[in-house]
């Protein structure tokens, strides 16, 4: 029992890790084949080995376990060599047991210089891989749960011709329930890509606008009215309401298979020209002083100079309706065409505006006005 247990297992990893199941249809020996005394070879006792030949050619880079000397391969058979008296041989694959092969339940007691013969089936596994979201998901296949990795992969081993039963749930989704079943002579399954939808719930808000943006967990649920039924995804939902003139509402609620009422009160937006009290600015710029009296071009020829221009700029804003600017304007007109007595004309100005400011609607709280005052 411990025994077949313990080829089960070996057998289930092959078929997880190499998608292939091996077992053992016939060992027998070679009354005719005398390889192991035509090509002796000798184990550390001295003793004269078997042979035993492996027609494995459908599985590449396996090892044996027990072996003599070195494995050779020709057309995917394998020529092992082993000690007399061995009872057991494994084959491996990167290390990993996926066949052992038992010479004492074919009634076979290993010999020197005799041939034994292994003949293996070698089945190809099918394997059905499910891409499921969200993954923290649950995937049953015929009352099995099969475990998903972190991406929400699962895979299940399967058998041609069988139906098989699948059903996905996850807390606050909705449950998908179907089956599939394959031929056998199809060589490669299509994946099952699942992505479950989220059950709804009922909200209302109950609200002194009248209509609002509703925006939850960054999705947009578009523009309603107050008292307007809304559906929802269960769970937490963090909720952002949005309307014109009104700063956003923020909060979270947890939505539930029982309708919900939501009271909201928003407030009234600040203009961003009430936010705004002062603002300084400095700037400079230069520029080409040409003579258009005497040619059209600007050329070299008629070039006067180069006027330069810095400055500051202040304004402050009182409340929404007024500004009251200042600042020094200083202009430099440099180049000889322009001195006056061989100095350096200059202007000085400076500004004293008061305005009055016209807003323009919901513009204003992007600060666009239109301003009058004195030139």
């Amino acid at each position: 029992m411990r025994f077949i247990l313990t080829f089960f297992l070996f057998c289930a990893f092959g078929l997880n890790i190499f998608g292939q199941n091996i077992t053992v249809k016939e060992i027998k020996e070679l009354g005719t084949d005398f390889t192991a005394s035509k090509f002796e070879r000798k184990d550390n006792n001295g003793k004269s080995c078997a042979v035993v030949k492996i027609a494995l050619p459908s599985v590449e880079g396996v090892t044996f376990s027990n072996h003599v000397g070195e494995v050779s391969n020709k057309a995917g058979e394998y020529v092992v060599y082993i000690s007399p008296g061995t009872t057991s041989l494994c084959i491996l694959k990167e290390e990993e047991p996926i066949c052992m092969i038992d010479f004492t339940k074919a009634n076979l007691e290993i010999q020197s210089k005799h041939t034994y013969q292994v003949i293996l089936n070698v089945e190809q596994i099918r394997e059905m891989v499910f891409h499921i979201l969200p993954v923290n998901a649950t995937l049953t296949v015929n009352d099995q749960v099969i475990p998903l990795n972190e991406d929400g992969i699962g895979k299940v081993i399967c058998d041609p011709e069988t139906m098989y039963n699948y059903k996905v749930d996850a807390p606050d989704y909705i449950s998908v329930e179907d089956a599939f079943m394959f031929e056998a002579e199809e060589s490669a399954l299509d994946p099952i890509n699942i992505s479950l939808d989220h059950k709804m719930g009922t909200v209302i808000f109950n609200c002194n606008v009248q209509e609002f943006e509703v925006i939850a967990n960054n999705d947009s649920y578009g523009i309603i009215e107050n008292g307007e039924e809304i559906q929802l995804p269960y769970g937490k939902n963090t909720l952002r309401l949005i309307s014109e003139q009104y700063d956003d509402w923020t909060q979270e609620i947890n939505v539930s298979e029982e309708s919900s009422v939501v009271s909201v009160t928003m407030e009234k937006a600040n203009d961003v020209s009430n936010k705004l009290r002062s603002r300084t600015t400095i700037f400079a710029g230069g520029g080409f002083a040409y003579d258009f009296n005497k040619e059209i071009e600007m050329s070299d020829k008629n070039l006067r100079g180069n006027p330069v221009r810095v400055g500051l700029d202040y304004e402050r804003f009182i409340k929404r309706w007024f500004t009251f600017r200042t600042g020094l304007d200083i202009t430099v007109f440099l180049g000889d065409d322009f001195k006056v007595d061989k100095k350096i004309p200059f202007t000085l100005e400076v500004p004293l505006l008061f305005s009055l400011n016209i807003p323009l609607g919901k513009l204003n709280r992007h600060h666009f006005s239109l301003g009058l005052g004195p030139p």
